[in-house]
């Protein structure tokens, strides 16, 4: 019953010959070894098996290709010139003009063979078409009809007996190539079909179609489907959308065909496709900011967020190390500033107070305390040597922390104690100003006794009044 049925589908295909156009005919061909009856004879040329002449079937009739004897391999092929749409191949084999059964001597000869399609005269270059691997000499007809809807520029008839291979009792020795007649329908033009060869394939074809329905046997680059009417999708691009669209901004559909991004690149790449990574020193969409010139490594970032690799330099802050260390300074920012001139911020980078100290400090970065008998503003101010402590007072204020020594006082014990005693002393009224006065008090009493006791006091008045000065002197120079 199989066999019925291939028998009446390959009738059905000779009827549908007419349909389509025999486009070997008196087209270039070859064949592999040729059997020559005499140097020059034509009657067993290869051209004969495209000649359109199938009346005289035998060897001697000019019309059948006749292979040499004892081979191993016989190749055949026909050359239609370009590649073409092909429907179906017509295979006529040589019967000698006798009766087609197992007694003919040449349905041995027939069996086994191989019909290719291809686009370069090498037949592993193209599609198979048929490879007889179950008639018998009893059943192989003498015309096969193949249906080989594929596209191609050569048609290839090949046949072997390989020595080392067993092959069924009914096929012949030595392989042949005798064939009288290849007719091969489809349409004489590419990028047509159906059965007058008036339709066209759909523009995305990969410039063919199926000869029959027009379905495409193969898309251009970014489309899909039978008719390859669908363009990639998906984030898919190119030869039957098998490329992946790069990293487009908001991660969007790459144009279908080049992969191309329509606006641009996301975070971290850049390129016509988006698919190279930013290069040293940039970042972001399409790559367009630097990195921070205060990332600890220069110009090194992540190239998507811009967040410098191994921190910041000293004085910087932030993941991007695009601010200032605002009142500390330092490796990140972890020393505070010292003690500044009228409260000023120091310097974020080394810390330096670029305005001075403020009173009792010293140093670049005024952290270090006057040295000890010092103090004020850029520390130039002795402490009294009137603390108690002598030399030794308060590094900012110049307060004698211990107090004062006996006979001063005052925050700096600069005030002498004695020396006011007697100043109030001086205020209080005389008896008398005048010579003649003291004289009379002083005779009053013991006489000679009292000019003595006033000569003291006011030589102890004089001496008071030196030391004052002094006192005052030594403030001022202070």
């Amino acid at each position: 019953m199989r066999l019925i049925a291939v028998i009446l589908t390959l009738q059905a295909l000779g009827l549908l010959s007419n349909a389509y156009e025999n486009v070997a005919l008196h087209k270039p061909s070859w064949q592999s070894k040729q059997y020559l009856y005499h140097q020059g004879d034509s009657r067993t040329d290869a051209n004969n098996a495209v000649d359109g002449l199938k009346t005289n079937l035998t060897s001697v009739g000019g019309q059948c290709v006749i292979s040499g004897n004892d081979l191993r391999t016989a190749t055949w092929w026909v050359n239609l010139t370009s590649i073409l749409s092909i429907h179906h191949i017509t295979i006529q084999y040589r019967t000698e003009n006798e009766k087609w059964d197992p007694s003919n001597h040449y349905t041995g000869r027939f069996l086994g063979f191989y019909l290719y399609v291809s686009n370069t005269t090498y037949r592993n270059d193209g599609y198979l078409c048929f490879h007889d691997t179950r008639y018998t000499r009893a059943t192989i007809p003498p015309v096969l009809n193949i249906s080989c809807p594929v596209h191609g520029q050569y048609v290839i008839y090949y046949n072997e007996r390989l020595e080392g291979v067993k092959y069924p009792a009914d096929y012949s020795r030595h392989a042949f190539t005798e064939l009288c007649e290849v007719e091969v329908y489809g349409c004489p033009t590419s990028g047509l079909f159906g059965p007058n060869c008036d339709l066209r394939c759909h523009t995305n074809c990969q410039e063919y179609c199926n000869i029959e329905t027009g379905v495409c046997l193969g898309c251009k680059p970014g489309y899909v489907g039978q008719y390859c009417e669908h363009e990639c999708s998906e984030r898919r691009f190119g030869q039957n959308c098998e490329e992946f669209c790069g990293d487009c901004v908001d991660f969007e559909q790459c144009h279908h065909v080049n992969g191309k991004c329509q606006n641009g690149c996301e975070r971290g790449f850049h390129g016509t496709r988006c698919t190279e990574i930013c290069p040293i020193g940039f970042y972001d969409k399409n790559c367009k900011r630097k990195c921070s010139s205060n990332c600890l490594y220069s110009n090194r970032c992540d190239s998507k967020s811009g967040v410098c690799q191994g921190g910041c330099k000293p004085g910087w802050q932030g993941p991007l190390c695009d601010k200032d260390c605002n009142e500390k300074n330092g490796t990140n920012c972890n020393k505070r500033c010292g003690h500044c001139r009228g409260g000023a911020v120091c310097n974020h980078i080394n810390g330096a107070c670029q305005d001075g100290c403020a009173a009792g400090y010293k140093g670049e970065m005024c952290t270090k305390e006057c040295d000890v008998g010092w103090y004020g503003l850029g520390c130039k101010q002795k402490c009294s040597a009137y603390c108690n402590d002598s030399g030794v007072c308060d590094h900012v204020t110049g307060s004698c922390k211990s107090g004062c020594k006996s006979g001063w006082q005052g925050v700096n014990c600069l005030e002498g104690g004695y020396s006011q005693f007697i100043r109030g002393m001086s205020q209080q009224p005389m008896v008398s100003n005048s010579q003649e006065g003291c004289d009379k008090v002083l005779n009053d009493d013991s006489g000679n006794q009292k000019d003595k006791t006033y000569d003291t006091l006011g030589s102890n008045t004089s001496r008071a009044s030196e030391k004052d000065e002094k006192i005052e002197m030594s403030l001022q120079t202070a």
